[in-house]
């Protein structure tokens, strides 16, 4: 029972490394899509507030929103995917509408 102890507490400490060098890969895209694509203000509010949000649901997930507090948020919601570059497509494509 010990051995498996001390395995688990080895995995959890090498789980640790992983975090920080992810946080720096997603560190990373965000640069590289600030400076290849800006994102184009609110199609609702024509405040130039959008930001992206990313979170972990069964891989990477990002989602662009605006962040004005009095902008209500859009019936069809904002865009979300795994694919950075498509969901910035999206919302900039949105203003054209």
């Amino acid at each position: 029972m010990l051995g498996k102890r001390n395995k688990s507490l080895e995995e959890h400490a090498w789980q640790e490394e992983p975090c920080s060098s992810f946080r720096e890969e997603i560190e990373k895209k965000m640069e590289r899509m600030r400076k290849k694509e800006k994102l184009k203000s609110c199609k609702l509010c024509g405040k130039n507030s959008a930001t992206v949000e990313i979170w972990s649901s069964g891989g990477l997930m990002y989602m662009v929103k605006c962040n004005n507090p009095d902008c209500p948020v859009p019936e069809e919601g904002y865009p979300k995917g795994r694919k950075l570059d498509e969901v910035v497509e999206v919302w900039n494509r949105r203003t054209e509408e």
